[in-house]
């Protein structure tokens, strides 16, 4: 038998790359093979091996109980996602070799300002207000907008053309994340175009956070206090403390 990390794909793209990075950490740490189960989990029509970001049996296995071990299992089940699986402090070590898992991105924008705001199936208790985008574009110093964001006739968004002028990149309403396996290459293109920025906002999204890691920007802006009712405010994405990213709270009122 061989010695495994399993993971269960779940959720969506940003999900799914702290569940990889994890479960790759401590598969390396432990001298273990990284596999992932055949069956997807909650909430979940993809997994990164359908996106080719990764690649099978080069950067992960199919599990085959009739081969594997399993020692470690990454999912989101009790309290894994708020002790480390979504936790900054997790991957603060490790940011220039997790970087160097991934095809880079060149960085060729060096002036304008790329916003990613997260909405399609967020409710309104998890969404950030319109009003925190403006707070945190008054303190940066930029020539023109982009917005990535995966619903792109919203009225925040709408609000957002009108204030800056603002050029929408995205074109694809994706508000169920079960029509995320008919958008895949829009997807990538929009994860990608956010990466190749030198200035990038974005609020409380897995999406955002992890373009933003893989990026080479020198200037990155997010909501500190993540998802403040959302989950009691538990999750930890909000305490990131990287170098060049700055928090701004929404409770700047």
């Amino acid at each position: 038998m061989i010695d495994c990390v399993n993971i269960t794909w779940r959720n969506g793209f940003g999900n799914q790359l702290f569940q990889y990075a994890l479960g790759r950490l401590i598969a390396q740490e432990n001298n273990l093979q990284l596999t992932y189960s055949e069956n997807l989990g909650r909430g979940c029509s993809l997994s990164l091996l359908d996106y080719k970001f990764i690649k099978e049996d080069i950067d992960i296995t199919k599990l085959k109980s009739d081969i594997h071990s399993i020692k470690h299992q990454i999912n989101y089940d009790g309290d894994v996602i708020y002790d480390n699986l979504e936790n900054p402090k997790t991957y603060e070590n490790y940011i220039d070799e997790i970087k160097s898992w991934f095809e880079p991105i060149e960085k060729t924008n060096l002036n304008d300002l790329v916003i990613h705001i997260r909405r399609g199936d967020n409710g309104d208790n998890i969404n950030t207000s319109v009003q925190w985008y403006t707070y945190v574009m008054d303190k940066i110093n930029y020539d023109n907008v982009y917005i990535v964001t995966d619903e792109p006739n919203h009225k925040d968004i709408l609000f957002l053309i009108e204030k800056t002028n603002a050029k929408v990149f995205s074109e694809i309403d994706i508000i169920d994340r079960g029509e995320d396996k008919n958008y895949v290459n829009e997807i990538i293109k929009d994860f990608n175009f956010i990466r190749s920025f030198d200035k990038i906002l974005f609020s409380n999204s897995t999406f955002g956070w992890w373009a933003s890691l893989l990026s080479d920007a020198s200037e990155i802006y997010f909501n500190s206090d993540w998802q403040l009712r959302h989950k009691n405010g538990r999750v930890q994405l909000g305490k990131t403390n990287y170098k060049n990213w700055r928090g701004y709270s929404e409770t700047y009122n």
